[in-house]
């Protein structure tokens, strides 16, 4: 009797292995204990496995989903604004897409999507045996709806505070009054004595009279906000907007509309809204965790700053700004440089003045 076979019983499978349709129900298991949410189509574009999370996402049933076109799902979408179809069509991934779009029940989603081909050998419709062929797509989706919605409401006030702002008269009775548009601290506030503590606010006051980029880093809850914004009331731009974003709390598709506005027509979903960079003109951004912001997104920064004009997402045409940069670091900012987290020419560009807030210890 030869070895892994049973008499009369055909091949004995050994401890371990599983059969094609237990493979399938072991992936299937895997897939549906995920966050994100998995939307699977084959190369006609019809769902061919889609787990609850990305059910709960789109506020669908599976069985809704399953077995139909995606266009008929979703019928906002189109073989273009698609991240499914355009992989479909492309061959190529994208990862971390912006998406925003309507099911079939009038509901509306915006998911962040890394989605990526499914090639594998299959037999050639032509009869000419088995080759390599795109089979479907993946999709990996987040939810950003809430955080966007949230995300348009803090522009809203931000863009309210910076015309309330803008909109001062300069009576001498508001000359010393600090800007009413997101900066409340001024030096007074900090109350740190020590030598290291003196010598640091004594380079800010002098650095506030001028209008150069400022980069400031130290431990966290050292005070570093608190500086930037008694630098900004302290200065000739105090009764101008002050703006502040972290850069760490908001995924990069969603920031980069943040900060540099967004185009009608530029993504599915996008209005002509003006970013964050408008909304300081005349007065200071503030970009805290500055090197938690991805690459691409540093260097389109740098851009605004050598050239003091920007450019919405999905525009063509750039719109002239006169804002004052200051960013933060939450440790030595020649170290992320060092380590790739912050472009070398951004750091020279914002540390025209730094400032090294000393921990409160």
């Amino acid at each position: 009797m030869g070895a892994g076979t049973g008499k009369g019983k055909g091949p004995v499978r050994r401890a371990g292995e599983a059969t094609s349709s237990g493979r399938e129900e072991i992936f299937r298991v895997v897939l549906e204990c995920l966050e994100e949410g998995i939307h699977v189509v084959d190369a006609d574009g019809v769902t061919v496995f889609y787990n609850r999370a990305a059910a709960a996402i789109d506020n669908l049933n599976p069985s809704e989903v399953v077995g139909r076109p995606l266009l008929e799902v979703f019928p906002s979408l189109t073989v273009e604004t698609s991240t499914l179809l355009r992989v479909l069509q492309s061959g190529q991934p994208e990862t971390d897409r912006q998406q925003a779009f309507t099911n079939f029940k009038g509901d509306e989603i915006t998911t962040v999507n890394s989605t990526y081909p499914i090639w594998g050998e299959a037999e050639d419709r032509g009869g000419g045996g088995r080759r390599r062929r795109l089979l479907g797509a993946v999709e990996v989706a987040r939810d950003i709806t809430r955080l966007k919605d949230l995300s348009e409401r803090m522009l809203v006030l931000q863009r309210q505070l910076a015309g309330a702002s803008s909109g001062r008269t300069g009576a001498p009775d508001e000359q010393e009054a600090p800007s009413a548009a997101g900066a409340v601290y001024t030096f007074e506030d900090i109350i740190g004595e020590g030598p290291a503590m003196r010598a640091l606010k004594s380079l800010a006051a002098k650095a506030a009279q001028r209008h150069c980029p400022i980069l400031v880093w130290g431990e966290t809850g050292s005070g570093k906000e608190l500086l930037v914004q008694a630098i900004h009331n302290a200065g000739p731009r105090r009764h101008r907007p002050f703006v502040a974003q972290n850069c760490a709390a908001l995924p990069e598709p969603l920031l980069e509309g943040i900060l540099f506005g967004t185009q009608k027509g530029g993504f599915t979903g996008a209005v002509d809204r003006p970013g964050l960079i408008e909304l300081a003109d005349g007065g200071t951004l503030f970009l805290d965790e500055i090197d938690s912001l991805q690459l691409n997104l540093q260097a389109k920064l740098l851009r605004v700053i050598q050239d003091r004009m920007v450019r919405r997402v999905g525009g063509t045409a750039s719109r002239k700004v006169d804002v004052r940069f200051m960013a933060a670091c939450g440790g030595d900012p020649q170290q992320a440089v060092a380590e790739g987290r912050l472009r070398a020419d951004l750091f020279y560009r914002l540390n025209v003045v730094g400032l090294h807030v000393p921990p409160l210890r």
